[in-house]
């Protein structure tokens, strides 16, 4: 019987460059009305631009524990640093969402809330819905087929 050696990810075989991530994703992220598309190590790309005073972040690809969800937590904590408390997620082409991506959506709906801000999810693929319904969140949050009623909701 052969045992297979259980595969570790590249951000924890090489802890350095997980520290230097974290510095390299401050130097291309700015909270500029348009922001640039980043992609991360694990192909989550994120772009984000503001429409209305709403943060409006567009992912695509995965969104799981590792590089996609620190890049991610990262703009929302610098956005949320500066007073951006009103969030619009586009999850159309999130392939899959896993529990740290589930946990992130969560901590960041209970901050923008504390300073009157929200977040609202558009498009969350049939994976996505099952996966925040299963464990239990799904009705936290509003969901809407697109980024303009997403954004009008806030008015």
């Amino acid at each position: 019987m052969s045992r297979t050696t259980p595969r570790t990810p590249a951000h924890l075989q090489n802890p350095a460059a997980s520290r230097n991530l974290g510095r390299d994703l401050h130097q291309h992220f700015s909270l500029a009305p348009d922001w640039p598309v980043v992609s991360a190590e694990d192909s989550l790309d994120i772009n984000v631009r503001k429409r209305s005073q709403v943060q409006v972040v567009q992912l695509r690809g995965p969104l799981r524990m590792g590089p996609a969800v620190d890049g991610l937590r990262q703009i929302m904590e610098e956005a949320l640093g500066n007073g951006d408390a009103r969030f619009v997620l586009n999850l159309a082409e999130v392939s899959m969402i896993d529990s740290s991506g589930i946990g992130l959506l969560v901590r960041f709906l209970a901050s923008t809330k504390q300073r009157g801000g929200n977040i609202k999810l558009v498009q969350p693929n049939k994976f996505a819905v099952q996966t925040l319904r299963l464990v239990g969140v799904l009705n936290l949050f509003e969901i809407f087929d697109d980024d303009d009623a997403a954004v009008e909701s806030f008015a």
